[in-house]
């Protein structure tokens, strides 16, 4: 399992917060930036459509995540970082899901999508924002 930080952004500034993380800590940008627009049937505002829906930098071992919310996922200071955690299997992340979504808030059930075989966001009893995603290996 890989253990990551992922980081969301109000009024669009996820790509002004990653140029300045890049600058602030060397950082090594992932060069696909996946934008809302790019996505189809999303609902948006036409001002959203330039935000970014997923982007990734590495600082050392670390891995930062980069999000802007959108009204789909209202920012409020507290849901804006969460802890992804990068599972090896399918069965993993409905394991993990299953013990710490008990008495919390679910966003998202573990689900197939358009970028994982498995899927899911959820606040635990404590506060505490996960997401769980497991990548099908390809050969």
């Amino acid at each position: 399992m890989a253990f990551e930080i992922y980081l969301n952004f109000s009024d669009g500034k996820a790509e002004e917060a990653i140029k300045l993380y890049e600058k602030v800590f060397n950082g090594k940008r992932h060069p696909d930036i996946m934008r809302f627009k790019d996505v189809e049937g999303f609902p948006l505002k036409p001002s959203e459509a330039s935000y970014i829906m997923h982007a990734e930098m590495g600082i050392d071992n670390i891995v930062l995540n980069f999000s802007d919310v959108t009204d789909q996922t209202p920012y409020q200071r507290g849901n804006n970082i969460s802890i992804m955690v990068t599972c090896d299997s399918s069965e993993k992340v409905e394991d993990i899901f299953n013990q710490l979504s008990i008495d919390g808030h679910v966003r998202t059930k573990p689900q197939e999508t358009f970028f994982a075989e498995k899927y899911c966001e959820f606040e635990d009893r404590y506060g505490i924002w996960w997401q769980l995603i497991y990548h099908a290996k390809t050969n």
